[in-house]
């Protein structure tokens, strides 16, 4: 048996989020609910229902991952507080940082750096924060450090330009004409 899961039903964090989906008004259909999460809705009934039934028929627990309940759990206003109340801390560290995803950017690597630093460009200069600044400054930190050694293999890699030299005339000399 899963971590979990109780023999007569989903696992407590299954039911909450399908308490949480049933009281939102109007109603929030598991579908219009999975497409939110980007989930199917297969796996949305499965987590809920805390099985999935495998190809000759059984029933095996179906426990959602900690991303894919944080995902559920945002999408129905399930509370990070609330997850981690009925057992899923890892859940509940996903949903604040869904919720909170400028804390937990890493200046200078992937998608959400690039996103927050296009937020602050976007923001007028007098109205940037102390912390928009340090994370700008730290952004350019990491990738000079980043960009540090592939300029310096660049740099080993050319061949010094070549000094023209004075160039000598080709054919016969110019004789000179005229005579003192």
């Amino acid at each position: 048996m899963l971590r979990g899961m109780k023999e007569d039903g989903p696992a407590p964090e299954a039911a909450l989020i399908k308490r949480a989906r049933k009281a939102i008004r109007p109603t929030l259909s598991i579908r219009a609910a999975a497409k939110k999460a980007r989930l199917s809705e297969a796996r949305w009934r499965q987590i809920e229902a805390g099985y999935q039934t495998v190809s000759d028929g059984t029933r095996v627990p179906a426990i959602g991952l900690a991303g894919t309940l944080a995902r559920m759990a945002q999408v129905v206003n399930v509370s990070s507080k609330q997850l981690r109340e009925v057992g899923r801390q890892d859940a509940a560290n996903e949903l604040d940082q869904l919720i909170n995803w400028r804390d937990y950017v890493r200046p200078g690597y992937g998608a959400r750096s690039f996103r927050r630093h296009a937020e602050i460009m976007q923001k007028p200069e007098s109205e940037r924060t102390p912390e928009d600044h340090a994370f700008l400054a730290a952004e350019l930190a990491v990738t000079s450090q980043r960009q540090q050694p592939a300029a310096e293999a660049a740099s080993d890699k050319q061949t010094p330009p070549v000094q023209p030299t004075s160039r000598q005339p080709s054919g016969p000399e110019p004789r000179c004409s005229g005579g003192t």
